[in-house]
């Protein structure tokens, strides 16, 4: 896999001359595909009719012999068919209007249309993407305006994890466990949206906001641990979100800003555009003693180098999580409980495949941890000292961090010297 794949834009464009199609940032290899694809969608081949590379992208003008708008919208939707199955991500579509034709010479009155130039078809191009991101909500920065002082967060656990060579570099992926974040009062108002009123959250879990067999860590998976009802879910997810929420979202932002030493970067929701409805950007755990048996298995949250077809993935392609220049998919865990003990466990627990080696984040009542969607991880459960019905509550909040260009987000302070963990310590 490599670091980046370049934008795939269509764009049809009503001529006079029956319909072309703009392909944006091909490789030559994806080009041939998309015009053999073409050649088995129509009657008559294609016609290159104009072609330039450039720093970054190479485009071709393809002449299609489409009747009508109707005949070309169901040829693009084969062709975008046809496309997926040569597994060409990602495909932008896109309509825009027609480039006016160049005057015509006197020698030639029947000359074609001048081809674009790459300033046009740059313009273009970004047009149309800023278009997509906002139609479907693919960078919604979150507020960052909160009284909450940067300097109460301080590092109580700091470890790096799977570390590989990807694309010529070193990586490893981070956990990073936060107190002074979420003081007490933040940390009640979030509690609170995991329980009804008059009622006691250290005697049991509140049947009301949460449903047995709710909860599974992969999509689709069966499980036999609590969950958020529906209702209690689209509570977390509304827009706007709960004020303790919010709050708990504008600390984020304004920490990573400071991590980040005022470079350009944007925390936004993971977009719903990722995965779909399916997995929500927002969810809570409420895991028991009677959940130690196999209740909650080793998942990651997501990688974007594996992602489904979607929006998201027509714009920033299938890269490795840490990609330069590239979102960071990242996972915010927060411990809401009144009070927990120290040996009544229930912590977050995290793999190292290549070595199988493991670390433990413990549960402390206002704890964050932040960590790199991609890493794998498993809820902990209480112990028998945490009582039988007591849960161990949290909330978790999916983001995104987009950087400055050609930078990796940080989520951890220079001087927060991490931990190495199995094959992060095999570093070259």
């Amino acid at each position: 896999m490599t670091a980046t794949r370049f934008l795939v834009l269509l764009i049809l464009l009503s001529l006079s001359q029956g319909y072309e199609l703009l392909l944006g940032s091909l490789s030559r290899s994806e080009s041939t595909s998309v015009i053999s694809s073409c050649k088995a969608l129509l009657r008559s081949p294609p016609a290159v009719v104009h072609e330039h590379s450039g720093s970054s992208h190479r485009c071709a003008l393809l002449s299609l012999p489409l009747p009508s708008s109707r005949a070309s919208s169901k040829t693009i939707d084969s062709l975008i068919s046809s496309l997926d199955a040569l597994s060409i991500p990602p495909l932008l579509v896109s309509a825009c209007p027609p480039l006016p034709p160049s005057p015509a010479s006197p020698a030639s009155p029947a000359s074609p249309a001048s081809p674009p130039s790459p300033a046009a078809l740059q313009k273009i191009i970004t047009s149309a993407v800023s278009a997509h991101v906002k139609k479907h909500g693919l960078l919604s920065p979150l507020p960052s305006s909160t009284s909450w002082s940067t300097s109460a967060a301080t590092p109580a656990a700091h470890y790096h994890l799977d570390g590989a060579t990807v694309d010529g570099r070193w990586d490893v992926s981070t956990v990073l466990a936060l107190d002074g974040m979420v003081d007490d009062a933040l940390r009640r108002d979030l509690l609170s949206l995991l329980h009804g009123k008059k009622f006691d959250p250290e005697r049991g879990v509140d049947g009301r906001v949460w449903e047995q067999g709710a909860f599974s860590d992969v999509v689709g998976g069966a499980s036999s641990t609590w969950g958020l009802r529906s209702s209690s879910h689209a509570r977390l997810l509304s827009d706007p979100p709960p004020p303790a929420l919010r709050e708990l979202e504008a600390r984020l932002s304004k920490l990573l800003l400071a991590l980040n030493d005022g470079a350009s970067v944007t925390l936004c929701r993971m977009p719903e555009a990722c995965f779909g409805p399916s997995v929500p950007s927002v969810g809570g755990n409420a895991p028991v003693a009677a959940d130690a048996d196999g209740g909650y298995c080793y998942h990651i949250d997501a990688d974007p180098s594996l992602l489904p077809p979607s929006p998201w993935l027509d714009v920033h392609g299938h890269y490795p999580n840490r990609c330069p220049g590239k979102p960071r998919f990242v996972t915010a865990v927060v411990y809401v409980n009144e009070a927990w003990g120290e040996t009544w466990g229930a912590g977050t627990v995290f793999l190292d495949p290549p070595t199988e080696e493991t670390v433990e984040v413990e549960v402390r009542p206002g704890r964050v941890v932040l960590m790199d969607q991609d890493i794998t991880h498993r809820v902990g459960v209480p112990g028998k000292a945490a009582g039988k019905g007591r849960p161990r509550y949290s909330i978790a909040v999916k983001f995104v961090l987009h950087p400055a260009p050609n930078k990796v987000a940080s989520l951890a302070a220079a001087g927060w010297e991490p931990k190495l963990v199995g094959s992060a310590k095999e570093k070259p």
